[in-house]
């Protein structure tokens, strides 16, 4: 009789401590093409005028009790010694260039490489606490935001993982290959929360955003336009909207050709407004309950909080953002990476060669797979809304 007394209580104590898991909140940061974390100083990035918004939430994350932070470089990045861009060594130059025209290749850093990256960080932490859940937040920017969606697709499957959140920025394929991989981009059951960030005034060829679909109901989706460009979303204050050396801004200006420099067009100092409102964002978002409550060191509001509220605050650079008449953002529409911009509706839907296209596409092009596309073609104002004050308080409740 002892002896069942006994196991029972060890059983009792075995199915207690099981019931009382910890959580450990692993945050797993992707970066955009050819960025690194050292685009948290503004020297480092490509546009040389502000700090990125991906790197810098990772470089002020605190790492407090149960919590880890880990940077996966971009696609694009690691063949050279230099870092910013292709800014490199000419053959590391080289290789970045051709690793990001051709992620499926992997040379250097690609698809698998990060998506590999990642999993050895996450497999890490499981193994140091196994009896422990997870809550997986994964931000990312342009392909970065891609490799979220497929890192979370992978990763459904672990029963380890309790949660995942997917934070997206302007999340771009931009690989014809690896568009028709479909099932990459449908978000599992485990994806509890998905929030994706799209740049309303980009235009360039080959950048149409991804919109996830999902096998569950229950999987939260919330999907913003902010105004500005791919870069513009996470920090680049130029008029034009990108950085590196195009056709187009070579035949205006008569900078040197070369691949393995940037052009630094004039700033729009009220552009701060955008990645102001961004940033502000996804602090509010990631200190949420359901994504673990990180933390960041970072303080973005300069005015008084003890006067005024973050929601006013957040309100005010809001207006500011859409309506400030300093910033024109139908020109960044005329510009691209490339030189190339998306041709919405025309023979080739968004990825024609429009090289000598002088006017501006009505819509920005997306490639719905909530809808079963598996080309572009889909308007992205009708898929998205406005970012609002009022979303501000849905992160409230949230």
């Amino acid at each position: 009789m002892k002896r069942l007394t006994v196991s029972a209580a060890i059983f009792l104590m075995l199915c207690t401590a099981k019931g009382w898991a910890a959580t450990q909140i692993v945050t797993i940061y992707f970066a955009g093409t050819s960025a690194d974390s050292q685009w948290s100083s503004p020297h480092k990035t490509a546009w040389r005028n502000h700090e990125e918004l991906l790197a810098a939430l990772f470089s002020q994350h605190q790492l407090l009790p149960a919590h880890h932070k880990w940077f996966v470089d971009g696609i694009g990045s690691g063949c050279s010694d230099k870092k910013g861009g292709f800014s490199g060594d000419i053959s590391g130059g080289l290789g970045d260039l051709f690793g990001a025209g051709f992620p499926g290749l992997d040379v250097c850093r690609g698809w698998h490489t990060n998506l590999r990256d990642a999993a050895g960080f996450l497999e890490n932490i499981i193994a140091q606490y196994p009896d422990d859940d997870i809550i997986l937040n994964l931000p990312g920017w342009s392909r970065g935001g891609a490799l979220a969606m497929w890192f979370a697709s992978e990763q459904n499957s672990n029963n380890t993982i309790k949660r995942i959140n997917i934070l997206a920025f302007d999340p771009v394929i931009g690989d014809l290959i690896e568009m028709k991989n479909k099932h990459h981009y449908i978000l599992g059951s485990k994806v509890a929360h998905y929030v994706g960030l799209y740049a309303e005034n980009e235009r360039s060829f080959m950048f149409a955003p991804t919109l996830p679909g999902y096998d569950s109901r229950k999987t939260e989706v919330w999907m913003f336009r902010l105004p500005g460009s791919h870069e513009t979303l996470v920090g680049n204050l130029q008029k034009t909207g990108h950085s590196i050396i195009t056709a187009c801004y070579l035949l205006e200006t008569g900078c040197p050709l070369s691949l393995f420099s940037h052009s630094y067009p004039d700033t729009e100092p009220a552009l701060e407004d955008v990645y102001w409102v961004t940033r502000a964002f996804a602090e509010k978002l990631l200190g949420t309950p359901g994504w673990g409550g990180v933390k960041f060191s970072w303080n973005g509001y300069a005015e008084s909080e003890a006067t005024r509220g973050r929601r006013e605050v957040f309100g005010e650079k809001l207006d500011s953002m859409w309506n400030n008449p300093d910033i024109d953002y139908q020109y960044m529409q005329s510009w691209a990476f490339t030189g190339f911009l998306e041709d919405h509706g025309g023979l080739f839907s968004c990825y024609a060669f429009n090289i000598f296209a002088t006017g501006q596409s009505d819509d920005r092009c997306s490639i719905d797979y909530s809808s079963g596309a598996a080309i572009p073609g889909s308007s992205l104002m009708q898929k998205t809304t406005r970012l609002t004050a009022a979303d501000w308080d849905r992160l409230e409740h949230h």
